[in-house]
């Protein structure tokens, strides 16, 4: 991810992480030259030597014999000279050691040395690839890439009471504890939308229009939420902005609606005909060719992947834009970061892509492992950037709803 851009000319560039941190506010400093002096006490007179007395010896409570009153053990039979039994030393506890954590890329046994006793690769964080599969028409797999140091991407996906609710988010790599940043977003946002669905706080009783509208005000209130987790991320500067993207989709039946802030995106990939992109990225590049500047100048610009929105406490004020899709043939909704569609931007090429995958995958493949294999296919691209895929399967089962409405931009 590159470096927001905005026309605020206020906005600072990032500082330096490593800087020397500024004194605060308020500061109470205690000095050492001031140490209170330590009180004289008088000493008391010189008391007479007191008489001490010779023991009496004492006999064993369990053998008799005749022992030392001052003794805690007779040195006869060992027994406790004061009636009650020696208690036995408790053994000490030793904590079990941890079950080995399996390798990221392969599955295998991690060795001490940190490397993978099958492939030989060096140990990952839990963080550096990750896969969650709520369904086996549900699933996604985020993932490091190969030439970033840390992920920096994070999805949360769920399915409740019949709903699918999909959040990802990618992490400013310019911006510091930019990954934690993505993190909580993604949480908080997909708790957000799970309140949408049936049995849920904010439950969306609504239909037709009136439902997708229903969805599109809880997305707004689920991209404020993943920004309020983002100011609420510990920081070690006051200068530090931790900033993310954001992309998140609500499937409800035949009807997706989908929010974006930044250029994390959302496309339907159907099984015949046109790919659709659901997002309109907010971009340098995007602002340039609405205004009507070629295409090829922009992806020549420096500027051509920098973002105009985003989530984080230098962000401009937070406005997601939505849209709506009504799903009436078999397909898959693809969620994705840019380190998957900066290989393969137009939504036909990613059709092709995630049919071409789900082919080699085989079939009854579920739909983590097809959207392993987009993750597999953009490292072997270069994996320049973190990448996230997450795919839905719809429309195999599903009967056209003609009160869904029309696909919207909003």
């Amino acid at each position: 991810m590159t470096e927001p851009t905005t026309d605020d000319p206020t906005l600072e560039p990032e500082a330096d992480e490593y800087q020397a941190l500024p004194e605060p506010e308020h500061l109470k400093v205690t000095d050492p030259d001031d140490e209170p002096a330590v009180p004289v006490i008088d000493a008391e007179p010189e008391a007479a030597p007191a008489v001490v007395q010779a023991p009496v010896d004492v006999p064993c409570p369990s053998c008799g014999a005749m022992g030392d009153a001052e003794a805690k053990f007779c040195e006869v039979c060992g027994a406790s000279m004061s009636g009650t039994p020696p208690q036995a030393e408790p053994e000490p506890v030793v904590a079990e050691a941890p079950p080995a954590r399996p390798c990221a890329r392969c599955g295998g046994k991690v060795a001490a040395d940190g490397y993978c006793e099958e492939c030989g690769a060096p140990a990952m964080s839990e963080r550096d690839h990750f896969a969650i599969s709520p369904s086996a028409t549900v699933g996604g797999v985020c993932d490091r890439g190969i030439v970033h140091a840390r992920n920096e991407d994070a999805m949360a996906l769920d399915i409740v009471e019949g709903v699918t609710a999909i959040v990802v988010c990618d992490g400013v790599s310019t911006a510091p504890l930019s990954d934690e940043a993505s993190l909580a977003a993604s949480t908080a946002a997909l708790e957000a939308l799970a309140e949408g669905a049936p049995g849920g706080s904010q439950e969306v009783t609504a239909e037709g229009v009136a439902r997708t509208s229903a969805w599109g005000t809880l997305h707004a209130e689920a991209a404020a939420r993943a920004n309020e987790a983002v100011l609420a991320v510990p920081t070690r500067d006051e200068a530090d902005a931790p900033s993310c993207t954001y992309v998140a989709a609500i499937v409800d039946g035949p009807r997706v609606v989908v929010a974006n802030v930044g250029d994390s995106r959302a496309y339907w990939l159907p099984d015949g005909g046109r790919g659709v992109r659901l997002t309109i990225d907010d971009s340098w590049a995007q602002e340039m060719m609405e205004m009507g500047v070629p295409e090829s100048r922009v992806a020549s610009s420096p500027n051509a992947h920098a973002i105009t929105r985003w989530l984080g406490p230098d962000a401009p004020p937070i406005k997601p834009r939505k849209d709506t899709h009504t799903v009436t043939t078999p397909g898959w909704l693809l969620v994705c970061s840019d380190g998957l569609w900066n290989y393969c931007p137009e939504a036909d090429g990613l059709g092709e892509l995630v049919r071409s995958s789900a082919a080699a995958a085989g079939e009854g493949a579920d739909a983590t492992t097809i959207a392993g294999r987009l993750v597999t296919w953009a490292n072997a691209q270069g994996g320049r950037d973190n990448i996230t895929a997450v795919l839905a399967r719809l429309g195999d089962h599903e009967a056209p709803d003609e009160s869904v409405g029309a696909t919207e931009n909003g």
